[in-house]
């Protein structure tokens, strides 16, 4: 399977807000990164899977739209949260992913996105 995710993707990890609940300060992630999830999981759902992938290969290359610095795990946490809640991936962790890879394409001021590919496992 073959996913494109146009755009830069953000990182989770680096989009976060602290609101007040019940009193207390709680870690929420940003308004960009709620509404580029909620953008995408419109985008993938269709390609879901009648029941996720249990164990899959997925390799990520990216394609910013600019020399901004950014981690490729960072970025690839967002992704494969997004693609166990569009309940493409069973899971992420190492059990139901056990091989992952992250590549940086080019930059691609025209076409910035990122390309998934999601394979069966076999060992």
């Amino acid at each position: 399977m073959n996913l494109t995710l146009p755009g830069r993707v953000p990182s989770k990890k680096n989009s976060k807000r602290i609101i007040q609940a019940g009193g207390r300060p709680r870690l929420i992630s940003s308004e960009a990164f709620l509404a580029w999830h909620e953008e995408m999981m419109l985008r993938i759902r269709r390609y879901r899977p009648k029941k996720p992938i249990r164990r899959a290969a997925v390799l990520i290359t990216f394609y910013p739209p600019n020399g901004r610095r950014f981690d490729l795990s960072d970025a690839a946490e967002s992704v494969m949260d997004l693609l166990v809640d569009a309940e493409i991936l069973a899971d992420d962790d190492f059990i139901s992913v056990p091989e992952l890879t992250l590549k940086f394409g080019e930059l691609d001021r025209v076409n910035a996105r990122a390309d998934v590919q999601i394979n069966e496992y076999a060992p």
